[in-house]
């Protein structure tokens, strides 16, 4: 007797996938901004699934209906959903979502995860120009400072903005807002030079702007004093007359002191002389940058001499002002 047995294969179940897509767009720029997620639905089982179909996203909810059945073998169909940007989701920096696609006693595989790339978060850059001069001479100039903050981040920047600064203090407000991404606006400040500035030499300053929670970079810039515009005397001197010949001759100096830096010296002015000693006070000020002024006239009397006298030129003394 033969005897047949036939097996009978299982029928594979109904299954699933679910393919998430982030379309538009693919990166965090603005609050308010719309990010709209397609979610696709293959039946990727062999038997024909009838639907209806529902998606449920771990941020976005339940999406149901999604697409629309019935679905054969190999066969898709797609829904959409949207998220409106909030500050949250800026500061966060990235938005991960996780979405399963379902269907009543039915097995779906989970979808994809799908992440968007680091939001670019609101941020500014500073760039600090002196411009008005880029170097200085004189007690009482001005320099004029201007301070560009421009918008580098993505996310439009309401304002107001302020700039810190090592020297001028606080600047506040600078520019005005709302400042779209690449955009910029300007402030100006201003330095009224001192003695101290020509005796160093030059003035760097560091400066960084914020606003919004944002802070800068840090913008340096220096002006430099002209070689000249140290401050510095020079002195002649004078003898009449400038030969002698008898005890009692009475010799007279004048000393003649001009300012030869570049700012105006406010004064007293003293002569030290190796032989006459101090002379001051020695003219007056304010003496302006080439502007000079005398000494009272000092006198010495001549020595007796021996062999007897006779002409002779003096010589004279070494002095400073």
């Amino acid at each position: 007797m033969l005897a047949t047995r036939i097996a009978k294969r299982p029928t594979p179940p109904a299954r699933g996938t679910l393919a998430r897509e982030e379309r538009e767009p693919d990166d965090l720029r603005a609050v308010g901004q719309v990010i709209t997620y397609t979610f696709t639905i293959t039946n990727s089982g062999a038997t024909t699934l009838p639907g209806p179909f529902a998606v449920t996203d771990n941020r976005l909810g339940s999406v149901s209906p999604c697409g629309s059945g019935p679905l054969a073998s190999g066969a898709s169909t797609t829904c959409t959903a949207t998220h409106t940007i909030v500050q949250a989701d800026l500061t966060a920096g990235s938005l991960t979502n996780t979405a399963d696609g379902l269907r009543q006693q039915r097995d779906f595989e989970p979808g994809d995860r799908h992440r968007h790339g680091p939001a670019q978060l609101g941020c500014g850059t500073l760039a600090r120009e002196e411009r008005e001069p880029t170097t200085y001479s004189a007690v009482g100039q001005v320099i004029t400072y201007t301070f560009t903050i421009t918008n580098s981040g993505a996310t439009t920047l309401p304002g107001p903005f302020a700039v810190t600064d090592n020297r001028l203090g606080s600047v506040s407000p600078c520019g005005s807002g709302p400042l779209a991404s690449g955009a910029s606006t300007t402030c100006t400040a201003t330095h009224t030079i001192v003695q101290a500035d020509l005796t160093a030499g030059s003035l760097t300053n560091t400066a960084t702007a914020s606003g919004n929670s944002v802070t800068s970079n840090q913008a340096t810039a220096t002006v430099t004093a002209l070689p000249s515009s140290g401050a510095a005397l020079s002195l002649v001197k004078s003898a009449s007359p400038t030969t002698y010949s008898a005890v009692g001759q009475v010799i007279t100096y004048t000393f003649t002191i001009t300012n030869s830096g570049a700012t105006t010296l406010p004064g007293p002015f003293a002569v030290t002389d190796n032989r006459l000693g101090s002379v001051s006070p020695c003219g007056s000020g304010p003496l302006a940058s080439g502007a000079s002024t005398t000494a009272p006239r000092r006198t010495r009397s001549c020595r007796p001499t021996s062999p007897p006298a006779r002409s002779r030129t003096p010589r004279r003394p070494q002095a400073t002002a």
